[in-house]
């Protein structure tokens, strides 16, 4: 907020706020003061992403009708003293804020956003023993999602994301179209693993995509480039007065939209 009222452009990690009535507040100020914002919601900048958000724009898949997200994390039996602040809900930093707040907008990015959904919200492991120390803690913070719904486009969703214990099996999106099938994968989370697509037309068996030229740049893959491509799309907008994506009003709408679930 300092660094707002002093009318400086201000790049924020995702989540924005620990809650939605502070990521309200920053998105009211940033707009108040008429800076450029950006947020860490990396997953919009994974070239193998970008390529499946542009077939998408191209018409490549048709109309898609059911889209798959499954997204399981380890860790649930793993946390030590230094994650013991994570399990309390109200500091804002947890599954579902991180985890859930990153695949839904990567959902949101390539296919389309959510238009009307139920939701499960449960905490699994409401106890953590914590490996270095031995100690048990209380946790409220939850750790599983279940989203059955639809989004803008008219497609029928199934999201269902988890912290679990052993043999986590990472991210996976499937989009189903009229013309095309397109499975998008990775062993952790789409912003921070390189993820892998494979793809068909028709009735033909999946094979991998091959990233196009204009997709390929020389940064790391993982989460080192997926970060420095942000910052280099910050920079181009600053450098041409032009707004950012995504920015403080894109992350206080996700934040609403976690906090509705």
């Amino acid at each position: 907020m300092a660094a707002l009222d002093a009318g400086k452009p201000v790049f924020s990690e995702w989540p924005l706020g620990a809650n939605l009535d502070e990521a309200s507040d920053m998105a009211a100020r940033a707009k108040e003061v008429n800076v450029a914002t950006g947020v860490g919601l990396q997953g919009r900048h994974d070239p193998h992403l970008r390529y499946l958000q542009q077939l998408h724009t191209d018409g490549w898949l048709g109309r898609i009708v059911s889209v798959n997200v499954t997204m399981f994390g380890g860790g649930a039996l793993g946390h030590t003293s230094r994650d013991a602040w994570m399990g309390d809900k109200a500091n804002g930093a947890n599954f579902l804020t991180i985890v859930g707040g990153h695949i839904i907008d990567t959902l949101s990015y390539c296919v389309a956003p959510l238009a009307k959904f139920s939701s499960t919200v449960t905490t699994q492991f409401p106890q953590w023993q914590l490996t270095d120390t031995g100690e048990t803690i209380k946790v409220d913070a939850p750790d599983s999602v279940v989203i059955e719904g639809e989004l803008t486009d008219g497609a029928a969703l199934s999201l269902h994301a988890a912290s679990v214990p052993h043999n986590a099996s990472g991210w996976r999106m499937e989009i189903y179209g009229t013309d095309a099938t397109i499975v998008a994968t990775t062993s952790g989370l789409p912003q921070v693993t390189p993820v892998e697509l494979h793809g068909a037309r028709g009735a033909s068996p999946l094979e991998p995509l091959t990233l196009p030229g204009e997709f390929v740049d020389q940064l790391p893959p993982g989460p080192a480039g997926n970060v420095g491509r942000a910052y280099q799309g910050l920079a181009a907008a600053l450098s041409q007065g032009q707004s950012f994506t995504p920015n403080f009003t894109d992350a206080h709408s996700l934040h609403r939209l976690v906090d509705s679930l």
